[in-house]
């Protein structure tokens, strides 16, 4: 049998003598009148060399990023890697897009920027989830020391507010709770609490940043980082290892577990997009039925608000909008649509979500895109006119209404 690799053997006649050396073959060298030397083509049976072959070893990313920059730059990447060695690939990765793109200057710039703001105090944003958990219960306890040692009373809130504060974190507000501050002390000093709030911080600033280095983008990726889809694969992973693990009895001794529950209620992405789908179907043959007009519209942010263009390149025009900050600017053109029509006695019905790239983003999937999908029908005059959301006329027509004679 020919040995894997080698080229197979002209004769299948067994050979009784030790010499298991196959045959010559013509080959192109031959063909060209060129004598067959070094490298061979073909190696006589066992004394045949090691075939060597072309493979891609995994490098770190420090190794990976050794022919930027000089000795310096080496040493300077190595130490921020170091302190963020759970995000290391993302890293890498986003400085070596911002060196090709620019110079390995400006991507020294950015990784620097990029561990201030990942460093908060004692805290590190780029932690894995069990350390931020760990930290999570160290700040709940020493609120919760406060409160006993004020009888939570004024004072123990304004030292939590200033100890949530101090990691960049929204303390709970007593408007929420009717003034009362019981309520947000305790919150405070709840590892759970602080658990969701950094994890919502982390994922915000991992997700801008990625963005910020073109890592998420319509080439590499669309509509969230690769960290962020992992991340959330693990997440749903542990959820879906505690459903099933998880068991409820009720009333009549029937056990069900909460993955069986789960996969029949609207907690299942397939449900809750089957019951968007019907709703959105509800109103339009409600419009056809009444004589309305039913129409969508995807509404975008402006230009200025995208890291990106189209292509990949960075943007010159970016000014450095969040995730969040376009969201809210959605939120109140938006509204500016809602009071245009009002105005101008125009009755509609009003549908409106976020549009979510892909269907295993978390709740927090408004950071990682900002387009705006509306549904909208309604019933005009019997005259033709066309309303501009600003009062400038160099503004850009998004709504018209139509003619419509009940």
């Amino acid at each position: 049998m020919a040995d894997a690799g080698s080229k197979p053997a002209t004769s299948t006649t067994r050979r009784n003598n030790l010499d298991r050396s196959r045959p010559s073959q013509a080959s192109s060298y031959a063909a060209c009148g060129k004598s067959l030397t070094t490298p061979q083509l073909a190696h006589n049976g066992l004394h045949r060399p090691p075939v060597s072959h072309t493979c891609v070893t995994n490098t770190s990313p420090v190794e990976r990023l050794k022919s930027y920059g000089t000795h310096q730059c080496d040493q300077f990447r190595k130490k921020i890697f170091a302190r963020h060695e759970n995000i290391e690939d993302l890293l890498a990765t986003g400085y070596a897009s911002i060196a090709r793109e620019r110079d390995y200057v400006e991507a020294n710039l950015n990784l620097a920027r990029i561990d201030q703001e990942l460093l908060i105090e004692d805290l590190n944003l780029s932690w894995s989830k069990d350390r931020l958990d760990v930290f999570a219960e160290k700040k709940a306890f020493a609120c919760l020391s406060i409160a006993n040692r004020y009888q939570f009373n004024q004072t123990s809130f304004e030292h939590c507010v200033a100890a949530v504060q101090q990691y960049k974190l929204t303390a709970p507000c007593p408007k929420d709770y009717q003034g009362d501050i019981y309520p947000c002390i305790k919150r405070m000093c709840d590892a759970r609490w602080w658990s969701r709030k950094l994890s919502q911080k982390q994922k915000k600033l991992l997700e801008s940043t990625a963005r910020d280095m073109g890592l998420v983008c319509q080439q590499k990726s669309a509509y969230s980082s690769t960290f962020a889809r992992s991340e959330r694969h693990l997440q749903k992973q542990r959820n879906t290892h505690y459903l099933e693990s998880t068991f409820i009895e009720n009333d009549e001794g029937q056990h069900f577990s909460l993955k069986e529950l789960h996969d029949r209620s609207v907690s299942n992405p397939k449900v809750r997009r089957a019951e968007l789908m019907t709703r959105i179907k509800g109103f339009e043959l409600v419009a056809k039925q009444l004589g309305h007009i039913g129409e969508f519209y995807t509404i975008t942010t402006p230009s200025k608000m995208h890291a990106r263009l189209k292509r990949g390149r960075a943007n010159p025009k970016y000014d450095g909008t969040t995730p969040d900050a376009a969201h809210k600017y959605l939120t109140t053109l938006f509204e500016r649509i809602r009071a245009k029509l009002n105005r101008h006695f125009i009755k509609r019905h009003i549908t409106n979500y976020i549009f979510q790239g892909l269907s295993n983003l978390t709740k927090e999937s408004r950071y990682y895109s900002d387009i705006y999908k509306v549904f909208v029908t309604h019933i005009t005059s019997l005259k033709y006119r066309k309303f501009n959301l600003k009062s400038n006329k160099r503004s850009k027509t998004i709504f018209t209404s139509r003619n419509i004679e009940l």
